[in-house]
């Protein structure tokens, strides 16, 4: 379903403006326009307002050479960043591109177009809120100056939206600290895809951040998040609320990585549920789609939190079971998977009965890329299906169909 977000962004041609006379007859610019972001199904809008004391045409002239004193903000200013805005909204379409990364590049160029900000870095909070987990990344061209930002942005960073002036004795002390490499910074909650953390900006020019507006640079971490809202809610299954097929290729990616870097072995398996329907035919599908939903929050409760539970459609599921030390891990794990399965379910006084089947390749010795280790616990799958009378466990290895086939 549409989620109707802001989308409408400053200094575009076409939009429609008018101003607001205050009493203090500072005028407001009012700009409005929807946009869409077709991919991901977001639509909406967006009233941004851009106050003229914010914007100034004060330049000091030395014969031809015009220089910017450090309070002049410019329409170049907004315009610039409006156009790192729809590249944000633009990259987001992506469901491929990480909403880091696209965070990432968008701070590399606004360092570049907004010459007084020097240093922009993404640090990762806990779930507890407490204490900060790491840096996420730091952009900075100096490298000296990256080192000693990087000893002080590590711990007890607020976790509010605000504006610090550095040279403010009620600013925090390990903030005042960054005094030699900024006159101001200011810090924004921001949710990503995989963790919310906080955007620490630096301005080296007094004030220029607020007279920018704390509020205009606010609405980068703003998209970002609805982005990451809006993948959240397109790589999930509504019925379930497990990862969907969507969100296969990246679970699958990452998970390979880890495994190839911690050198473990990890289980790819495809899970079917036998006799699933008979219970839409005889019961209906109501019936049916409980019995999805109680035997996903079954099996999420035998799953090991390395593990991932992914639901394809239908009655089909993708389990990823990492830092395998054994086959015998996958032996402990499957009779848990299988129980749950087995147990009697109750729907409205009615007593219904499954069982599952399950095809499981071993990654890296399956080497295939993901297609191949997807085709490959298929192919094991069908031979967990046809042989489910004579079976002793309720999947199949792939590295045993040679075997079986020989037989």
């Amino acid at each position: 379903m549409a989620q109707n977000i802001f989308g409408a962004l400053p200094w575009k041609s076409g939009f429609r403006y008018k101003h607001k006379i205050k009493p203090t007859s500072a005028a407001s610019v009012v700009l409005a326009q929807t946009m869409s972001v077709h991919r991901i199904g977001i639509t909406g809008n967006l009233s941004i307002q851009w106050h003229d004391s914010m914007i100034s045409t004060n330049v000091k002239s030395a014969g031809t050479h015009t220089e910017r004193t450090f309070d002049v903000i410019t329409t170049r200013d907004y315009q610039r960043f409006n156009k790192l805005l729809i590249s944000v909204i633009n990259n987001g379409e992506n469901l491929h591109v990480e909403t880091e990364k696209i965070f990432n590049q968008f701070c590399k160029k606004i360092l570049r177009e907004l010459g007084p900000l020097k240093w922009s870095s993404l640090v990762e909070i806990s779930d507890a809120g407490h204490p900060l987990q790491r840096e996420r990344s730091l952009i900075c061209e100096n490298a000296q100056i990256k080192s000693k930002i990087r000893s002080l942005i590590n711990k007890g960073i607020p976790e509010k939206a605000a504006l610090y002036d550095l040279f403010d004795p009620t600013t925090p002390m390990f903030l005042r600290m960054l005094q030699d490499y900024a006159q101001e910074v200011a810090i924004f909650p921001v949710r990503l895809e995989r963790f919310k953390g906080l955007w620490i900006v630096g301005s080296n020019e007094p004030r220029y951040i607020e007279k920018f507006g704390f509020e205009n640079l606010a609405v980068a971490p703003r998209i970002l998040e609805i982005i990451a809202s809006a993948r959240e809610h397109a790589q999930r299954d509504p019925l379930t609320g497990l990862p969907n097929r969507t969100f296969l290729h990246y679970c699958l990616t990452e998970a390979r990585s880890r495994s190839v870097r911690k050198k473990t072995q990890m289980a790819v398996g495809l899970l079917d549920l036998d006799g699933f329907k008979m219970i839409n035919d005889t019961y209906g599908h109501k019936a049916g789609d409980w019995i999805l939903q109680e035997i996903t929050s079954r099996w999420k409760k035998v799953l090991r939190s390395s593990d991932t539970l992914l639901r394809l459609g239908g009655d089909e599921f993708i389990i990823l079971i990492e830092d395998l030390k054994s086959i015998n891990d996958v032996n402990r794990l499957m009779k848990r998977v299988h129980a749950q399965a087995t147990e009697l379910f109750v729907y409205n006084g009615h007593k219904i009965q499954l069982d599952v089947s399950a095809g499981i390749t071993i990654f890296p010795h399956d080497t295939g890329d993901n297609d191949i280790l997807l085709d490959h616990a298929d192919q094991a799958l069908y031979w967990a299906k046809s042989s489910k009378s004579k079976r002793q466990r309720c999947y199949f290895l792939y590295s045993d169909i040679n075997s079986s086939v020989a037989s």
